[in-house]
């Protein structure tokens, strides 16, 4: 259960990064309709530990029951989130509080009468769930403008995807589709399935922020013939002309806005934040198309020689 202990413990780090810095105001703020305001994340998180590791695992008590409709996904309205959170140190402590019981319950020994399988699955889901969340956290932080002033342990260059324009051949065929038995893997992924791929070639590495200035040099974004008709209603009705978060500085140059605030356009890196509509319309630009699902899984997972599926491509 060590593992376990670990995995909880470094995705409430991770939590932690991304919002004990913030204010009152900014943990309640809704920067985008589609998103809920950071301090219910936080919130929602420890809710879901409560839940499934204290009360299911555990059989406790629940902490505040009046609570629980706010942070419920399907009872409280995301426009109505921020003005129902609990204060600062309210919200902090309740979340502190969930993960010290979380711990000590791991650490007690609970899997000898609830059965360690199904709690080793649960507490591997908390674990995997708050990190979703902390991305989540990131995105609306981006959206608000609220940089980071810590970068931490993975913010240079240095481990970012690599970006290029080679291109590889997969000879397709059958294969499984889809994943049962990663205990990391997305209810989504279930039920795997066979499925036939015709041969293909793919990018081997993502479209590059080169590539995308290019593109925009070359008039891709007014360039009608390259975007599908709802694409090219859709670029004009929202002046559509570069990646989302890219502005450009006094010289003309291209900024992009990160979490440390804006940077240079890197144009070996990968580019980010472009909308479905304007990747079809790159692969349009660049004589090419965009993979299916299945073709994107397979060409990310598949080993043809050991007819089985690697974490890695």
């Amino acid at each position: 259960m060590n593992v376990l202990t670990e995995e909880l413990s470094r995705a409430r780090a991770l939590t932690l990064r991304l919002t004990q810095s913030l204010d009152e105001a900014s943990l309640r703020a809704q920067f985008d309709p589609l998103f809920s305001p950071i301090g219910w994340h936080v919130g929602h998180v420890a809710w879901q530990k409560e839940c499934w590791a204290l009360r299911r695992l555990g059989g406790q008590k629940p902490i505040d029951p009046d609570r629980d409709a706010i942070w419920s996904s399907f009872e409280s309205p995301k426009a109505l989130r921020g003005d129902s959170l609990p204060d600062r140190a309210e919200l902090f402590g309740y979340a502190d509080f969930v993960y010290q019981r979380t711990q000590e319950l791991v650490q007690g020994g609970w899997q000898t009468t609830r059965g360690s399988d199904q709690g080793a699955e649960l507490l591997r889901f908390l674990a995997n769930h708050e990190r979703q969340h902390a991305e989540i956290i990131a995105m609306v932080r981006l959206q608000g403008g609220l940089f980071l002033d810590d970068p931490g342990p993975s913010s240079t260059n240095a481990h970012a995807s690599k970006a290029g324009e080679e291109f590889v051949k997969l000879s397709g065929g059958r294969f499984l589709l889809g994943c049962d038995d990663d205990p990391d893997g997305w209810d989504n992924e279930r039920r795997a399935h066979p499925a036939e791929i015709a041969g293909f070639s793919i990018q081997r590495h993502p479209v590059s922020s080169g590539q995308w200035l290019a593109f925009i040099r070359d008039g891709g974004y007014e360039d009608a013939r390259l975007w599908t008709a709802e694409g090219n209603s859709w670029r004009l009705a929202h002046r559509i002309g570069a990646p989302l978060f890219w502005t450009r500085d006094a010289d003309g140059a291209f900024l992009r806005k990160t979490l440390l605030g804006p940077r240079r356009v890197d144009p070996p890196l990968p580019v980010c934040h472009v909308s479905w509509y304007e990747a079809k319309a790159f692969a349009a630009y660049a004589g090419a198309r965009l993979p299916t699902e299945a073709e994107w899984e397979y060409a990310a997972s598949w080993d043809a020689s050991t007819g089985r599926k690697l974490r890695w491509p």
